[in-house]
């Protein structure tokens, strides 16, 4: 994330382009401070749906959508019937789509 311009000239060899796409130093310093401020946004987002959800939410968030673990495997680890662990998976997942604007249109 080198969003710093370089204050020293630099030279490039770079091949010839072929289409009218041209960034200046400028242009694509402002493209990628607006897309941080995105990623940033949303991260604050998350973290504050993160911080407001159940225990049992927590779990189904950590375990299957960040470290990647199958449903079965979490509700039969963590003694959660099948049938709560979807209901909370579901609550979860309109949650986080509510937050993000996602499907809400």
């Amino acid at each position: 994330m080198d969003l710093i311009p370089s204050r020293s000239s630099e030279f490039k060899e770079t091949p010839v382009q072929e289409s009218n796409e041209f960034h200046s130093q400028a242009e694509e310093y402002t493209m990628k401070k607006e897309e941080l401020d995105n990623y940033k946004a949303t991260k604050e987002k998350l973290d504050s749906v993160y911080n407001s959800i159940k225990p049992t939410q927590k779990l189904i968030w950590d375990e299957h959508f960040i470290i990647g673990r199958m449903d079965a495997d979490i509700y039969y680890g963590h003694d959660i019937t099948k049938r709560t662990y979807y209901k909370e998976k579901n609550e979860l997942l309109l949650i986080v789509a509510e937050c993000l604007g996602v499907g809400t249109k």
